[in-house]
């Protein structure tokens, strides 16, 4: 009995000494937030959250002025996204092979708020 509760505690001690890396994978097929559209959005989040589906359709309906002032109104493009620390660092125009589009989307998306750290892939429109 002393060696079951011996090797229980040495199991809690090195459960809590390993550090946590909890990754969350979202996929929405298909969803309209504020007159934004995405769909087929992947997401891969650094820590696990109920709200992660929540964060990220309200972070791109956040962003629908950016959309529409890229000249996404009527169209679709096909994006990634990354973020750490809380801020976009990183956008990236996976098609319509399009520069002005891509820095225009780089310019408005980078060093927007988001919340912790995560990557995602997705088409996005505004009808």
């Amino acid at each position: 009995m002393k060696r079951n509760k011996a090797f229980l505690l040495l199991f809690i001690l090195l459960l809590l000494s390993s550090p946590a890396s909890a990754i969350m994978n979202i996929n929405i097929e298909d969803t309209d937030v504020d007159g934004v559209k995405a769909r087929k959005l992947n997401c891969q989040l650094s820590q696990a959250s109920f709200m992660g589906s929540i964060m990220m359709t309200a972070f791109l309906g956040s962003n629908k002025k950016t959309f529409e002032s890229c000249g996404l109104k009527g169209k679709e493009a096909s994006l990634e996204w990354a973020w750490n620390t809380g801020k976009v660092d990183s956008v990236k125009l996976l098609s319509p092979n399009d520069s002005t589009l891509a820095a225009c989307l780089n310019k408005g998306l980078q060093g927007q708020a988001i919340e912790g750290s995560g990557k995602c892939q997705g088409y996005v429109s505004v009808p």
